[in-house]
C-alpha cells in the first residue's frame, strides 16, 4: 500500500498558498488486493563526476532524542532494545533529522544559509542512520537558470557507504 499526500498552508482570508508540502508513506506487505503493482518513480541519479559541494556532519548520540521533541514518541528512536527487536542494531533517527542535516548542508553549501534560497527540497529515504552516524551530503548543480540551480543530492552514510538519502 501506497499512500501520497498533500498539504497546503493557505491563508484564509488571500486564499494565497504559501507552501505546499507532498508526503509518500508506504506499507510493506498491506493493501490487501491482488490488483497490478503501480509504477515506480523513476530514481534521480546524480552525474557521473565529483560533486560541485559536499557538507559533512557528525549526528550525536542525543540527536533522536532531541528530535522527539518535535512530536515522535515512536520508541524506535529512544530505545535501543526496541529497534534491536525491529531489526536493527539499535534505536534509529528519526528521517525527520536526516533530512534536516541535507537541507541544512544544501542551503549552507550553495545558498549562502540563507533560508530564502531554499525554493524546493525533495528526497527519497533509503536506508536508516542511527545517532552518531557521519553524514556526507553530496550536490550536483545539474542546471541554472535565472539565477535558480537545480541540485541533485544524495547523503550517505560516511561511516560505512549507505546512502540514506
Amino acid at each position: 500500500m501506497i499512500l501520497e499526500a498533500e498539504q497546503l498552508l493557505v491563508d484564509s482570508r488571500t486564499d494565497t498558498v504559501y507552501t505546499k508540502m507532498t508526503s509518500t508513506a508506504f506499507g510493506i506487505g498491506q493493501g490487501g488486493y491482488d490488483g497490478p503493482r503501480g509504477p515506480s518513480k523513476p530514481a534521480v541519479k546524480p552525474p557521473d563526476r565529483r560533486p560541485d559541494a559536499v557538507h559533512t556532519v557528525k549526528t550525536t548520540p542525543e540527536a533522536a532524542l532531541l528530535y522527539r521533541l518535535c512530536g515522535d514518541y515512536n520508541p524506535l528512536h529512544a530505545d535501543d532494545a526496541f529497534g534491536q527487536r525491529a531489526g536493527f542494531k539499535g534505536s534509529i533517527l528519526q528521517g525527520l533529522g536526516t533530512w534536516n542535516m541535507a537541507a541544512h548542508g544544501l542551503l549552507r553549501e550553495l545558498g549562502g544559509s540563507h533560508p530564502g534560497r531554499l525554493k524546493s527540497f525533495g528526497a527519497r529515504f533509503k536506508s536508516v542512520v542511527y545517532p552518531g552516524d557521519t553524514l556526507e551530503t553530496r550536490m550536483w548543480v545539474v542546471e541554472s537558470q535565472g539565477g535558480v540551480d537545480d541540485v541533485v543530492f544524495e547523503t550517505v552514510v560516511k561511516d560505512d557507504g549507505r546512502v540514506a538519502l
